[in-house]
């Protein structure tokens, strides 16, 4: 029998966020457009610059041309500072209330919640999770569409091999290891 008691914190959540994130490639494709487009523009500025005194052409152009890189920046810089906020709040959220209790054992898993309001307890057969993950220090457990954030260093009894040796040997191919 495995158990640990959990009392849920930013950083359960940042753990979450970190496994499952998805990357956007189409935004990352956009910011490398954006910082190329960015060191074009100095580029062609400063070869611009040799016919400034002559060319007033020339002078609007480059003008629209560093507007147009000046929008760029800020939308750049805009979406760092964004994806910066959303890691800060995320790890910064505090204790909840609750504390979860976990079991493994041979027959099944089980959740039980105790707070100042709530008192819920959740036992499950195996055949009932559809998948649990193996992440850097955490194990997440899922039910329907909730995961259960377990850390290694949070069981009270069995160790972090223990209960990824059992939840290999219950779940199969439902249990990962690793990064998805």
């Amino acid at each position: 029998m495995i158990k640990a008691t959990v009392r849920y914190s930013g950083d359960h959540f940042w753990a979450l966020h970190r496994q499952f994130r998805k990357i956007n490639f189409v935004s990352l494709f956009i910011y490398f457009f954006q910082f190329c487009y960015i060191i074009f523009l100095i580029n062609y500025m400063i070869k611009l610059s040799e016919f400034t005194d002559t060319h007033k052409v020339a002078r609007r152009y480059m003008a629209i041309m560093a507007l147009l890189g000046a929008l760029i920046a800020f939308e750049l810089i805009g979406g760092i500072i964004r994806r910066i906020m959303k890691i800060k709040k995320i790890r910064s959220q505090k204790p909840v209330d609750e504390l979860r209790y976990f079991i493994f054992d041979d027959e099944a898993f089980t959740m039980q919640i105790e707070g100042k309001s709530t008192r819920s307890l959740l036992r499950l057969k195996y055949e009932g999770i559809p998948k649990a993950v193996e992440g850097e220090d955490y194990v997440f457990v899922f039910i329907d569409t909730r995961a259960c954030i377990i850390g290694k260093h949070e069981l009270t009894e069995g160790n972090p091999l223990e209960l990824l040796k059992l939840l290999e040997e219950k779940l199969g191919d439902r249990f990962k290891r690793g990064a998805l």
